[in-house]
Formats: C-alpha cells, sequence, structure tokens
C-alpha cells in the first residue's frame, strides 16, 4: 500500500524460531471414524500436520468443543509465527500518520516492526516510536542504529485469553467513571484533570484484544464465566470498543466537573448530578456482566434501564438548564453541565450496545444448542414426478 505522503507498508509472514515450517492455514481435510477397541472410536490426524507441530506418539493436545458443534484440536505449545511490517517512511510525514500505520500493524499481528527512514531517523520518527511502544502491550526497541529501528514482540506465543483483557479493561475504565465522579465534590483536592492519562491504559487494552482476535484467527477462544457462551470475537470487538469511549467519557466528565466545582453552583444540583451518575454507573456493571454471560433477561433489564436513564439526563437537563428559579443553574456554568450531562447519557448509550451484545449472545446460543423444532425435509422419493404435459395444474 503506497499513498502520497505516506510510508509503505509490508506485512510478512516469517517462519519460527525453530526452524520448523508454520501450521496448515485454510486446507480441509476428510477422515473417517475408525473403531480402536470395544466401545472407543477415534480418527487420524494428518501427518503433515502432526509433523509441522512437532508431536510424536504420547504427545499431548487439547480439544476445545465450540458453541456451533465444532471441535478445535489444539497443541498445548504452539509455534510461535512471526510477522514483520516493513515500513519505508518519508522523511516529511506527520507523527500522527506514523503513528496510526504502527497501530494498523500491530492490530494485524505484526510482532516485529522494521522503520526505515532514507536519509536517517529523525528525532520526530524517535519520539513516535516510543509514545507506540509506551501506549501498547507487548512490543519493545531491541535495535536502534543508523538509519533502522527495530521493534520486536517480546512475549510472542503467549497466550492471551479475551474474556481476562475485557475484564481488566472494565474495571479500569470503572474505575475512571468512579474518579470522574468524584471530581465536583468539595473534597476532591484535584485542580486539574488527571484521568487523560490514565485513559491511555483503556486503548492499551482495546487494541491488545483486537490483536489477539487477529492472532488467533478470530476463533478458538475459550468458553466464559459461568454457563455463557463460547467463543464470539465479535462481540468480544464490540465490547472492547464500547468500553474504549465509555473511558474517553470518564475523561470529558472530569474536565467538565471540575469547572462545575469552580462555579459555585447548589448542593441541589451537585447531589442531583451525583445520583444520576451513579446509575450510569450501576448501569455499565450490569451491562457488562450481561455480556460477559449471555444472559438474555440481565441484557433486556439493561436495555429497558438505559431508555429510563436517556429520560432521566433529558429531565435533569430541563431542570437544571432551562428553567427559572432558585435551583437555576449561572449562565457561565451552562456548558459544562450541558457536556457534563452529554457525556453521562452516552455512556449509558454505550452500555446499552454492551448489553445488546449480551442479548446477542444468549440468542445464539438458543439457536445452537436448542432442540430442533421443525423435521428436516427430504424428497419423498416414492412420490412419482408430476407431468407437465398439459400445461401447470391451478
Amino acid at each position: 500500500m503506497h499513498e502520497e505522503g505516506r510510508g509503505e507498508v509490508r506485512v510478512a509472514e516469517v517462519p519460527g524460531r525453530s526452524g520448523r515450517p508454520g501450521a496448515i492455514r485454510g486446507g480441509t481435510t476428510e477422515r473417517r471414524l475408525q473403531r480402536m477397541g470395544a466401545v472407543t472410536v477415534g480418527v487420524s490426524l494428518p501427518r503433515e500436520w502432526v509433523g509441522q507441530r512437532g508431536l510424536t506418539v504420547g504427545s499431548t493436545i487439547r480439544l476445545l468443543s465450540r458453541s456451533d458443534g465444532s471441535i478445535v484440536l489444539l497443541d498445548r505449545s504452539p509455534i510461535p509465527e512471526v510477522r514483520r511490517a516493513t515500513m519505508v517512511l518519508d522523511p516529511t510525514s506527520s507523527s500522527e500518520h506514523i503513528f496510526r500505520g504502527l497501530i494498523g500493524a500491530y492490530l494485524t499481528g505484526a510482532s516485529e516492526f522494521d522503520l526505515r527512514v532514507p536519509g536517517g531517523l529523525t528525532p520526530e520518527v524517535r519520539a513516535t516510536v516510543r509514545t507506540f511502544v509506551r501506549r501498547t502491550i507487548q512490543p519493545e526497541i531491541v535495535s536502534e542504529e543508523g538509519d533502522s529501528i527495530l521493534l520486536r514482540d517480546v512475549s510472542l506465543g503467549s497466550f492471551l485469553p479475551v474474556p481476562s483483557l475485557l475484564r481488566r479493561m472494565f474495571q479500569v475504565v470503572r474505575g475512571l467513571q468512579i474518579d470522574a465522579g468524584r471530581c465536583w465534590q468539595s473534597s476532591d483536592s484535584r485542580r486539574k484533570p488527571e484521568l487523560e492519562a490514565r485513559d491511555d491504559e483503556v486503548d492499551r487494552y482495546a487494541w491488545l484484544v483486537e490483536r489477539v482476535l487477529a492472532l488467533h484467527g478470530w476463533g478458538g477462544l475459550p468458553e466464559r464465566e459461568d454457563t455463557g457462551p463460547g467463543d464470539d470475537p465479535l462481540g468480544d470487538l464490540l465490547v472492547a470498543r464500547y468500553l474504549e469511549r465509555i473511558g474517553d467519557h470518564a475523561v470529558r466528565i472530569e474536565e467538565h466537573g471540575l469547572r462545575l466545582r469552580d462555579a459555585g453552583l447548589q448542593r441541589k444540583v451537585l447531589d442531583g448530578i451525583t445520583d444520576y451518575h451513579e446509575q450510569v454507573l450501576r448501569h455499565l456493571e450490569d451491562a457488562f456482566e450481561a455480556a460477559q454471560r449471555g444472559d438474555i433477561d440481565r441484557a433486556n433489564e439493561v436495555i429497558d434501564t438505559g431508555a429510563a436513564l436517556h429520560a432521566t439526563h433529558d429531565t435533569l437537563s430541563e431542570n437544571f438548564l432551562y428553567q427559572s428559579g432558585p435551583g437555576r443553574v449561572p449562565i457561565p456554568a451552562h456548558a459544562s453541565l450541558s457536556l457534563l450531562l452529554e457525556s453521562m447519557d452516552r455512556t449509558t448509550a454505550y452500555s446499552q450496545d454492551i448489553g445488546e451484545v449480551g442479548l446477542d449472545r444468549g440468542a445464539a446460543r438458543q439457536v445452537l444448542r436448542g432442540p430442533r423444532s421443525i423435521p428436516p425435509v427430504t424428497p419423498n422419493r416414492a412420490r412419482p414426478r408430476p407431468s407437465l404435459e398439459g400445461g401447470i395444474p391451478a
């Protein structure tokens, strides 16, 4: 890919460090079930796959049963696959464009990043690379000399369960929202926003979730908590992106909340905002649990509660911003209060979206695992085919 003003990016797959060839991809084969004892039935494995994985008689493998009825066969020690992204950068490229290129390669699974700048590395390129390393998980600078800088995924081959990553991401986002909700209270000592730097961690987890899904081929992931559905890579990706947006709104809530604290609002207004934000936070917690467990009833409650919270937003906006009276907000504070309430309302909307993921997962589990209610249609070979001579009967 080459565009004016941007570098050329090429992603190549490199054989594993062990010297063995990579695993078979995209191929299908058929095997017949064979009797292997009085009550045992087995199936033989393709010799090529066994050899490529370095397996022998007595090797241990894992069988993963998926919700769609398929079985995934996994080696306990998968061969690391190295994907190298080679980026030839225009010396005049902006830092933002370089950063976007690095993130794009990272999300597609690149574990080595070879950046080349004709004429030599510039301070801007070095600074951008360090920002990329700081804001992502896994790549580290392993070489920097002359006109080249090399990054490598130092944890190549490690398995990171996506449900655990999402739960940790949720915990970080929830912590941001809790701290944001304290900033307009008199006991809070903050004088300037502090959450923006912490929000970088949310971005790191969002990018890492997408990266792990890409590296594992968007499948073969473990079952979730309790009786929740199995692998659902699209749902995982959506939840990660919704959580990332909620983290952004926590930063905005803090920014506008600090301004409101200094505006001298009446206690009635501040208490109303605090109570509303606590309801939004509980709504987020319920939404995440519904999504992780595929709980249809809880997901429906989340969606219904979200509708009620949207109505609460409208009521608070009307009472605090547009009505006259003793509780009316001073004109200079209107913009901050309006934007703060809007960020809380957007948090509610994203929580509803997370709840819908749980609804879809629960519905999918019923479709895939439920009993067949309509028998399959099979042709009746005993019935003679009607003749078309003389026209089609009415």
